[in-house]
């Protein structure tokens, strides 16, 4: 321990407490509430733990060291053994893995869609309607025709003259999903558009669009199917 440490005391408080206590429930903030850090406990609990980051932070300190409680005494999780610190590396590693997975497969389904949906309009905006046809359902194909879809297109220009899209709201149950977001114009102005999909043959296709600007709304016809939310 160095001598700043000394001087300021060691913790009555558990280290490997406070760790265990960070490590699953740190976005609760309840290793803080244990150390008699309540201000912040509360905080980490509206802020969900800085979003993960914050909890990453303190279970560090704690390996290192660096954590104190309320009189800000060091809260040591090992006093003169190696041993205990490296297994609550190899723990602390783990943790990070399966916050990172966790956080991988939350994303999946919205990545997944909104890559349908980011295909469809970059087809449209290169004027390869017949590649934008390709990624719509069976069920759309046998209402809807190649030419009364290219009909609709060639009579609402935003959908082949947009530059981009953003999709950031998702809904989706079993084999049906909706996607949220903007389009953006060549004119730099942006306007609302939903993609209803369905997905056949493990593979999402899109079954209806919906494009929204000021007092006007036009949508591509689509299925009668519609998502029980």
């Amino acid at each position: 321990m160095s001598t700043a440490q000394s001087s300021i005391g060691a913790s009555p408080k558990s280290g490997l407490t406070a760790f265990i206590l960070c490590m699953f429930f740190g976005a609760l903030g309840l290793h803080r509430f244990y150390v008699g850090k309540v201000g912040t406990g509360i905080l980490m609990i509206l802020t969900l733990g800085g979003l993960g980051f914050w909890v990453l932070y303190d279970l560090f300190s704690i390996i290192c060291k660096n954590f104190t409680d309320k009189q800000d005494q060091i809260v040591e999780i090992a006093k003169n053994s190696k041993a205990p610190r490296n297994v609550v590396i190899v723990v602390a590693c783990l943790y990070v893995g399966i916050f990172g997975l966790i956080f991988t497969f939350v994303g999946a389904p919205l990545r997944a869609l909104s890559a349908v949906g980011k295909a469809e309009l970059a087809a449209l905006r290169q004027g390869n309607i017949a590649q934008a046809y390709s990624y719509t359902s069976s069920a759309f194909q046998k209402k809807i025709d190649i030419n009364t879809f290219k009909k609709f297109v060639e009579s609402y220009p935003q959908l082949h003259d947009n530059t981009g899209s953003t999709f950031t709201d998702l809904e989706y149950k079993d084999n049906d999903g909706l996607i949220s977001g903007t389009l953006s114009l060549q004119d730099g102005s942006t306007v609302a558009i939903k993609i209803t999909l369905v997905k056949e043959n493990n593979q999402w296709k899109m079954f209806g669009m919906t494009v929204d600007k000021t007092n006007a709304q036009k949508s591509v016809p689509a299925s009668n199917k519609t998502i029980n939310r």
